[in-house]
């Protein structure tokens, strides 16, 4: 059909993909066909759409790790700055606390817990000794006034001053400020941090310095 000498024993196949054996519109009907090739050798490969599946995998993979990472750290900044909003309510209340207050036992635990929360060694029964109420007050007021347990806010507490110290001392170094908030085991308040903020504080300090630098400043805690 082709019109090719098939006496010849050899082809220069380099420039075929590859090679089909079947009926022609010429094969005969109701024929048995037999085809029998003793020996074949093929020379040379084409390596060009390896080369160009692997490349396309490559860019797609670069290209998808590019989006992700803008995504997830579009993600975390916007995960950042709606805690350090949230925030907000307990700076302003940690402020209260230092004001007059008509229950006076209240205050006194309010106030007490509020300005000694860097003490490494403030736990709930030197809360109770130094203000002269019981355990089961203690938690009732920080139950009723926060909906917290005397660990959470305390943890809050240290948690939200070290926030806002990542942001505002880009130069000290993050167990110095896990020290400096009350906490003795630098792992520990890592861990602390990443599950209060999502991120460990070497990448809270990261996102802060993204965002807008009045909003960091509007969604940060004062210090006492």
């Amino acid at each position: 059909m082709m019109k090719l000498d098939l006496s010849r024993q050899g082809y220069k196949l380099d420039k075929v993909s590859k090679i089909v054996f079947g009926n022609s519109p010429r094969t005969a009907h109701n024929v048995d066909s037999y085809l029998e090739i003793n020996e074949m050798v093929l020379h040379g490969r084409d390596y060009r759409y390896l080369v160009a599946l692997a490349f396309i995998i490559v860019a797609g993979g670069v290209v998808f790790a590019v989006v992700f990472f803008r995504a997830h750290t579009r993600a975390l900044v916007t995960s950042v700055n709606g805690r350090l909003q949230k925030d907000l309510t307990l700076a302003a209340y940690r402020q209260l606390t230092l004001e007059p207050h008509r229950d006076k036992e209240k205050a006194s635990v309010l106030r007490y817990i509020a300005t000694n929360y860097k003490n490494a060694e403030l736990d709930l029964e030197g809360v109770v000794s130094s203000t002269g109420s019981n355990r089961r007050k203690v938690n009732e007021i920080l139950k009723a006034e926060l909906g917290m347990t005397f660990t959470s806010y305390l943890n809050k507490l240290r948690l939200s001053e070290a926030a806002r110290l990542l942001t505002a001392n880009k130069d000290v170094a993050v167990a110095e400020i896990a020290y400096s908030v009350g906490y003795a085991n630098v792992s520990y308040f890592n861990r602390l941090f990443k599950e209060e903020y999502d991120c460990t504080p070497g990448a809270f300090r990261t996102l802060s310095a993204q965002q807008e630098p009045d909003a960091c400043a509007a969604g940060s805690p004062g210090s006492d």
